[in-house]
């Protein structure tokens, strides 16, 4: 099995790294929960703009925080199969990256980068991601599997996703821990896999 994992929003919390950033640039308190979507306004700016800035600050970058159980969920799911890092973060980040994985003692097999997130040419059976269209994309244009990690803003529009999209082909999680017991029951059908 290859899995494909992402990594903002799935290993590191961007998200919380990004927040004193953005109270110390525009006076704004925010919390995790506020932020219901991915381009939420933020002054003149929005949150994927601020977070791309960021990312050229290789510091922000290797001091990001993980999220809980990342490590030993990346470790169940290489028992399972081949792991790909599959990001879009830009090029002037991969160095900051490459550190930060390592630094957080982050297994993996490979590292991709993706022009323009394009996650679904990817050689990968498997999607872990917490950008809905890049989940429902890659189910759409293939055989294989998405793992949506559940987060504030990918909540809104993705109510009734699973069936529409080939039943058995797209679930929802809290973590990367509940992607292992998931996948492990995911059973190969015809030309690609399904989840139990």
């Amino acid at each position: 099995m290859r899995i494909g994992v992402d990594i903002d929003g799935v290993l590191a919390d961007h998200v919380r790294g990004i927040l004193p950033r953005i109270e110390a640039k525009y006076g704004l308190r925010l919390n995790y929960e506020d932020l219901s979507a991915w381009r939420y306004a933020v002054g003149e700016s929005d949150m994927l703009l601020e977070i791309m800035e960021a990312m050229e600050d290789p510091e922000w970058v290797t001091a990001l925080p993980v999220y809980e159980g990342v490590a030993q969920g990346l470790a169940g799911l290489r028992e399972l199969g081949r792991v790909s890092i599959v990001t879009a973060r830009p090029e002037g980040a991969v160095q900051a990256t490459l550190a930060w994985l390592e630094g957080n003692q982050l297994a993996f097999d490979e590292f991709i980068r993706c022009e323009n997130a394009d996650k679904p040419a990817q050689a990968i059976d498997v999607l872990v991601d917490d950008h809905l269209p890049n989940v429902c994309d890659f189910v759409v244009r293939g055989n294989g599997v998405g793992v949506l990690l559940d987060r504030p803003w990918n909540r809104e529009g993705r109510e009734g996703m699973a069936e529409p999209l080939g039943g058995g082909r797209l679930r929802v999680v809290k973590g990367v821990g509940e992607t292992v017991a998931l996948l492990g029951a995911a059973q190969l059908h015809g030309h690609g896999l399904r989840f139990s």
